[in-house]
């Protein structure tokens, strides 16, 4: 059901099962935990890179009079800037590689580009990467020493080929999955409906036994027991929320 491509909420499968939707909750992110696992990406030609912006969530979180944090933001000078914008860092090529992953809360900068999107499987001599003007990912690119052509945001292209229109089609897909179809998903677990996201794009193309993948990742089990702790240590490390409201880890 995870892979039907019908996107459905943790209570709609639960109805459909006949099972308590707490059930599918946790078997969905026991799933959802094996699918992040290293794919050997072969990314060719130009590489379109852009970061996506999410509002942060606590959603499900008890004991909280507002899960989710919206309206004027401290430290917010451009839209995305704010202290409590996600941020999701999207790297795709124009065949069918993609990645996405969730790298800071707050503004972006280079070395978080560096984490979590640097790949093996980008070629440095062969591959082009092209952004807007963001000066993390222009200071990111000029790092690791790839080719870099760049164009104005408000241009939206330039020469007619830099530009970022395949990241920008499945934006607008995976804003329809998380605010609208889900109606927002907690940041705890954003990473993983991103991992569900890009695995329904890549067998699109390529067959293969996900359900396998996910029962043979011998992380899947861990990051599930440990989700808690992995939340608390990237609030620590990668925004300036105060982590709060301690639950029971496991």
């Amino acid at each position: 059901m995870l892979f039907n491509g019908k996107y459905q909420s943790c209570r709609d499968t639960a109805s459909e099962l006949k099972v308590n939707h707490k059930t599918t909750f946790r078997w969905r992110h026991k799933v959802l935990n094996g699918l992040n696992i290293a794919l050997e990406e072969d990314f060719k030609g130009i590489i379109e890179m852009d970061d996506l912006h999410f509002s942060f969530s606590e959603k499900g979180r008890k004991g909280l009079s507002s899960p989710s944090k919206r309206g004027k933001e401290k430290g917010k000078k451009k839209p995305g800037d704010g202290e409590l914008s996600v941020k999701v860092m999207a790297t795709m090529d124009r065949v069918h590689s993609i990645k996405l992953d969730v790298s800071r809360i707050g503004r972006l900068k280079a070395n978080d580009i560096k984490r979590t999107c640097m790949d093996k499987n980008i070629d440095l001599s062969s591959n082009i990467l092209t952004s807007d003007k963001h000066p993390s990912i222009i200071s990111f690119a000029k790092g690791i020493g790839i080719k870099h052509e760049t164009f104005y945001a408000k241009n939206h292209c330039r020469a007619k080929v830099y530009h970022v229109n395949t990241i920008n089609e499945k934006a607008n897909r995976i804003n329809n999955l998380i605010n609208i179809r889900l109606k927002g998903v907690s940041t705890k677990y954003l990473q993983n409906y991103m991992n569900w996201f890009r695995m329904l794009e890549l067998i699109k193309f390529t067959p293969m036994n996900y359900f396998n993948w996910s029962f043979t990742n011998s992380n899947a089990w861990f990051k599930w027991q440990e989700r808690e702790i992995i939340y608390k240590d990237f609030l620590t490390d990668y925004s300036n929320i105060k982590y709060s409201n301690n639950v029971k880890f496991g």
